[in-house]
């Protein structure tokens, strides 16, 4: 089964503290422009609609489509936070899930993944033995899920995968899931594409 990326949505994820990088991630330049809003131009290309998870507006009402992380007593940066945020905003459907700071994968990729949506209700990607656990498909339905996760303080996203059994596509190709976790692999990323 293959699920046309034009009838889902997509969140890109720019809530992190971004504590290696020393700056937030979203507004680090890139092309002719900033990450998120490189990020959101493609991405909103591809899929039927598109947002931004973050925990308030810090884009000086650039984007109308923003999904803010959810009150949790104790809990202030929480990558469970944010995924049940995302999920609990929709209804019954599938929803591609990206970090701001991926900004390699591309539509192959992305299909790739869709052609597997009917195995779990998660579907990620393997590069080099490493799961990305933010660059995948997750279900809306799995709310409960990370609530539940929520409430016994586990907090990375890894516990609601071994839980419900996620999909995971191996690929060959490292350089599609690169991520910019700090200034080197920043500056590497630029000097590579530039």
């Amino acid at each position: 089964m293959h699920f046309d990326l034009q009838t889902l949505p997509c969140v890109i994820l720019c809530g992190g503290k971004s504590s290696r990088m020393g700056q937030d991630k979203c507004f680090l330049p890139l092309y002719d422009r900033n990450l998120v809003d490189f990020q959101f131009s493609r991405l909103s290309a591809l899929f039927q609609s598109c947002f931004l998870s973050c925990k308030e507006d810090k884009f000086n009402a650039h984007f109308k489509q923003l999904i803010f992380d959810k009150k949790f007593e104790g809990v202030e940066f929480s990558p469970m936070l944010a995924l049940f945020s995302v999920l609990d905003y929709f209804k019954d459907t599938f929803v591609f899930i990206i970090s701001v700071d991926m900004p390699s994968v591309e539509k192959e990729q992305i299909d790739a993944l869709a052609k597997h949506l009917d195995q779990s209700l998660i579907i990620l990607p393997r590069s080099k033995g490493y799961i990305h656990a933010l660059c995948g498909f997750y279900h809306s339905s799995l709310s409960g899920k990370c609530f539940e996760l929520l409430q016994q303080k586990k907090h990375k996203i890894q516990s609601l995968c071994e839980q419900n059994n996620a999909f995971v596509l191996d690929f060959k190709d490292d350089e599609s899931f690169v991520n910019l976790n700090d200034f080197e692999s920043y500056v590497r990323f630029k000097n590579e594409i530039f």
